[in-house]
């Protein structure tokens, strides 16, 4: 058969004999059906895929490493580790924040003097006869209001200068943000834009003024009270020494 139509009739040793379409045809039959000549084929089919991954995979990382450096969306950068002393020394630079933090430790000074004056009295008259329960009473209050005043005094010292400082720096980000080239908000997501304005500056409103205070105050007050425990008890010393330089060590 040949295109559709009967060339030749007879048995198969005669068309095999006569005909050399017929012998062309079990040539090929036998060639397909030859299974280690099958296994070689699809092995090197095999072989000739994994390299064309091979090639197609090795094209996607060049590809992705050369648009890396040049991607729309830049990574954003964020410091990492210690940053040290700076962005507090940053933060103080602005509108007169060496000043407050000054004021800041003169009236935790004086709030912690009052404290211990406030103790050292009734520790020293509540045994004494010249010294009536009134009186006794009455000095202790006054002392303990006046340090009350010098706590509240503290706290707005902590709170007003921090709400300063922080419009100069939100005046600095929106003069950069209105100035800034179009380049910088095809490269940049609003959603992070959003997030720098709106939790950074926060930080710096609130969290950033109090943890200064609360350094410097939680400072004071102990070498304060420590200063009170050595004058009392020298040999304290002898202990409190070596902790003070290993807290110092592990800190560093």
């Amino acid at each position: 058969m040949s295109h559709g139509q009967i060339m030749h009739a007879s048995s198969y040793q005669e068309l095999l004999v006569s005909s050399k379409q017929s012998q062309d045809l079990v040539k090929a039959h036998e060639v397909s059906t030859d299974i280690p000549n099958v296994k070689k084929r699809a092995y090197n089919v095999g072989k000739q895929f994994e390299r064309d991954a091979g090639v197609i995979h090795g094209m996607a990382k060049e590809s992705i490493k050369s648009s890396a450096s040049d991607q729309l969306i830049k990574t954003e950068e964020r410091e990492i580790g210690d940053t040290g002393l700076k962005p507090y020394l940053m933060y103080l630079g602005q509108n007169k924040g060496y000043i407050y933090a000054s004021l800041v430790a003169i009236t935790n000074i004086i709030f912690a003097s009052g404290q211990i004056f406030q103790n050292s009295w009734l520790a020293a008259n509540v045994q004494n006869s010249c010294v009536s329960k009134l009186n006794l009473v009455l000095v202790y209050t006054a002392i303990g209001f006046g340090s009350i005043i010098f706590l509240l005094s503290r706290a707005l010292l902590v709170v007003d200068p921090g709400l300063w400082t922080s419009r100069p720096l939100f005046a600095q980000l929106l003069s950069a943000l209105f100035c800034a080239p179009m380049s910088f908000y095809h490269s940049t997501p609003l959603g992070r834009i959003l997030s720098r304005v709106s939790s950074d500056l926060s930080i710096i409103d609130l969290d950033l003024p109090f943890t200064v205070s609360f350094s410097i105050c939680a400072t004071l007050n102990a070498y304060i009270n420590l200063s009170v425990l050595c004058f009392f008890t020298w040999q304290i010393l002898l202990v409190a020494a070596p902790v003070i330089i290993m807290a110092v060590k592990l800190q560093v």
